[in-house]
């Protein structure tokens, strides 16, 4: 049994030349389109499937890689300007909720400064009438109250006792 033999099929036949497509001849130019050879592959609709369920983009950008968008540009012309559009708006949406919430959070710290000082005052009177009225003991109690009970409700409203204990593990 020969060579030619071998290669052949059980029924003497040769196999049939390599029909692939995607095979370059080396006398062949490679053209200048780069997707040229994803466009057979992409006319299965279960490779479609498959490509679309894998497409992940990352990166710094928004957008897809510049060869899908043209790829995009073909099938959908003025996608990409949309895409442009539609990030733009979604950024100045982003912004907008951000600077609310940031000026939400200024005004309730705000507020809390006013009531902490509300409370301090009206208790500091309390404790200085009660003092000369009578009891400079509970008048005293209440200036340390005053003061250091907002104090200590900020403190635990902002966890800073917890922050204090991991320094000191350290």
């Amino acid at each position: 049994m020969g060579a030619a033999d071998m290669a052949s099929n059980s029924d003497g036949q040769s196999p049939p030349p390599d029909k692939n497509p995607h095979r370059r001849d080396s006398q062949e130019r490679p053209s200048s389109d780069p997707l040229e050879p994803l466009e057979e592959i992409v006319k299965d609709p279960r490779v479609v499937k498959i490509l679309v369920g894998l497409a992940r983009f990352t990166g710094s950008l928004p957008y897809p890689p510049d060869f899908i968008l043209e790829g995009w540009e073909r099938i959908y012309p003025g996608i990409t300007q949309k895409l442009i559009e539609q990030t733009e708006r979604q950024t100045a949406h982003r912004h907008r909720l951000e600077e609310m919430r940031a000026v939400g959070a200024e005004k309730r710290a705000n507020r809390g400064q006013l009531i902490m000082a509300a409370i301090a005052v009206i208790g500091l009177s309390l404790s200085a009438y009660v003092g000369v009225n009578g009891n400079w003991i509970v008048g005293s109690v209440l200036a340390i109250v005053s003061i250091g009970g907002p104090t200590a409700a900020t403190a635990i409203a902002h966890g800073w006792w917890r922050d204090s204990a991991r320094h000191d593990k350290n």
